[in-house]
């Protein structure tokens, strides 16, 4: 059966997951079968394991990790007032329906892809 969205490999939309009930694949769970490693810029290493709250977790830690250089994190970079101020204005930019279903805000120069 021919999709009319744009539906193409791995990727589904809402409207056709509505309408066959097929759900889209789990790809998190997939991926927790293989090693993974979760950077903290608190500390520079790199953590093993999928938990995204490193930095509250490590500390004390038997867990294996990496060291990782050449990264900067420089975190509260802008004030609260500055992020809401952000948030309105990229809120405020159109938002139009993707071949997939799904609503997009386009930011750039529009590309075709073949």
């Amino acid at each position: 059966m021919a999709m009319k969205c744009g539906c193409k490999g791995i990727r589904t939309c809402i409207r056709c997951e509505k309408r066959t009930g097929v759900l889209p694949k789990s790809y998190p769970s997939e991926l927790q079968l293989h090693t993974s490693f979760v950077y903290c810029s608190k500390c520079n290493f790199a953590w093993e394991g999928w938990t995204l709250n490193v930095e509250r977790t490590h500390q004390h830690s038997s867990i294996s990790s990496i060291q990782v250089n050449g990264i900067f994190i420089k975190e509260d970079f802008i004030s609260k007032h500055e992020e809401m101020e952000l948030r309105k204005k990229i809120d405020s930019l159109p938002w139009v329906e993707s071949q997939s279903g799904r609503w997009k805000q386009d930011f750039g120069d529009r590309k075709s892809v073949v």
